[in-house]
Order: structure tokens, then sequence, then C-alpha cells
């Protein structure tokens, strides 16, 4: 797993605090829940925890992707969608973007009837889905710093992806939690996925990679 140092602060993705109060449900749990050996493998000899591991390459196998250059948060929506995900989109701007992600048949989904249901059988318990912060920037460089610093002003347990000039923050999870999302969404197949450890950022392996 490859490490990211000293990206410079740019203007667009400003980091969010988006950790739910402790003890709070998390939108998180109307997801299936695969294990972390399930959707990745250990890599010997890794940093810190969250350098640790690497998507197994068949999560990504089947996955249609749009084109890299020119993208935007239009083409990221689609892509949810068209795995069968709901989403709830809230512009702040032309250049950001907040899209609420839940399974199609739970209660947090746009114009779902509650209870409903999760395919693991649970509603999501934050009454929405999980959020996340979708900026486009002018460039793919620009992009991958915005993260980059979006995600070490959050700390630990902070993620995200980026694909070409778009760059996702998604909300807080442990490490595990976030790997299995990513993985149910296609997240991981979408973009690039770093986490955050304790003081850097780390790229996640296996997944889509851009040069």
């Amino acid at each position: 797993m490859s490490r990211r140092r000293g990206a410079p602060p740019t203007r667009a993705l400003v980091a969010l605090a988006l950790t739910a109060a402790c003890g709070s449900p998390s939108p998180y749990d109307a997801f299936p829940r695969r294990s972390l050996d399930a959707v990745s493998a250990p890599i010997e000899g890794a940093p810190a925890p969250e350098g640790s591991r690497r998507l197994r390459e068949s999560l990504c196998a089947t996955a249609a992707l749009p084109a890299v250059a020119g993208g935007n948060d239009d083409a990221l929506v689609a892509f949810l969608e068209a795995r069968g995900l709901a989403v709830r989109t809230l512009r702040e701007r032309s250049d950001l973007v907040y899209l609420d992600v839940a399974p199609r048949n739970s209660a947090s989904a746009p114009g779902a009837a509650p209870p409903g249901a999760s395919p693991s059988g649970a509603a999501s318990p934050s009454g929405r889905g999980v959020r996340l912060r979708v900026a486009t920037l002018p460039t793919a460089a620009e992009a991958g710093q915005e993260l980059h610093r979006a995600l070490l002003q959050q700390g630990q347990g902070a993620w995200g992806v980026r694909r070409g000039n778009v760059a996702v923050l998604a909300e807080r999870a442990p490490f595990e939690v976030a790997l299995s999302f990513a993985a149910e969404t296609g997240l991981a197949c979408w973009g690039v996925l770093t986490v955050a450890g304790r003081d850097d950022a780390f790229v996640v392996p296996g997944g889509y990679q851009e040069l």
C-alpha cells in the first residue's frame, strides 16, 4: 500500500466533520457487512493497520466503469444507481454535491416507505443513507490534493475515493466498515480508495488505480 505525504492544500474540498455522536446508529448498518478477509488480503510488513490490506482482485472483475477524463458527479450517481442503489442528491454548488446513498429498499432510500429493509434485513437507523461529499475539480492532480488534505484534517477513520478530477469524501467509519461499504457499493472499483491513518493517508491497492 502506498503512502502520500505533503499534498498542498487547495480550495474546493474542505474537510467536513460527518462523524455521528458516540453510540449513535450508523447509516452504514443498512448495508450488508462483508468480513475483512472476504474483501481484502493482508500485506506483509505494512507500516500501519490502514496500510496492511489490499482488495481482492475479484471485487472489480465485472464492474462497468465510466470514462476517466472530464468526469463529474453525474457519472458517479449513474454508476451507483446502475448497481441498484438509491441516491439522493443535495447540490450545494455547481462543483460540489452531497449524495446520500442507501440500499434501494431501505427506509432511507428516496421514496421508500418505512419501515423498509436493506438486503441485510435492517433499515438505515440514521434515517438517511451514507453521505458522500463529491467535489469536481479542474484537474485530477487538484482532486487528489483536495482529498488527501481532507483525509488528514479528519484523521483516522476518514476515507474516500478519487477518479480523474472527482474527489469523494465519505462519512467516517472503522477501517473494516469502510472497506466493506466500498466493496458493496463498487466505490473501490470506481475510484482510487484512500484511507486516513494516525498521521498519514494510505492508498488501498487491488481496486481501481490511476497512473
